[in-house]
């Protein structure tokens, strides 16, 4: 939100959003996605994480699923999808 502009589905694809760089090779030219690509980069990696965290951490600091489920409910809830926000926040 603080990066790009907020999230319209009828301009997503031809709006600009974040750099995003899936490799580690600095020599590669790093060019602005879509808000649609950049979007949809966040969702894919919040959904991977989701499968490689633990549920819930003993230790309060530690990234666990709740924290995912949290994030996925805040971008589908700038994304205007309040069908998955809630799913994701419930």
């Amino acid at each position: 939100m603080i990066w790009c502009v907020a999230y319209d589905q009828k301009n997503a694809s031809n709006t600009l959003g974040m750099p995003i760089r899936l490799d580690t090779d600095f020599n590669k030219r790093s060019a602005r996605s879509s808000l649609e690509d950049t979007y949809g980069q966040t969702i894919a990696d919040a959904t991977l994480a989701m499968q490689l965290l633990v549920e819930k951490t003993s230790i309060p600091v530690e990234p666990n699923r709740l924290a995912v489920y949290a994030l996925l409910a805040k971008v589908y809830l700038y994304m205007a999808d309040y069908e998955n926000a809630f799913k994701y926040a419930d």
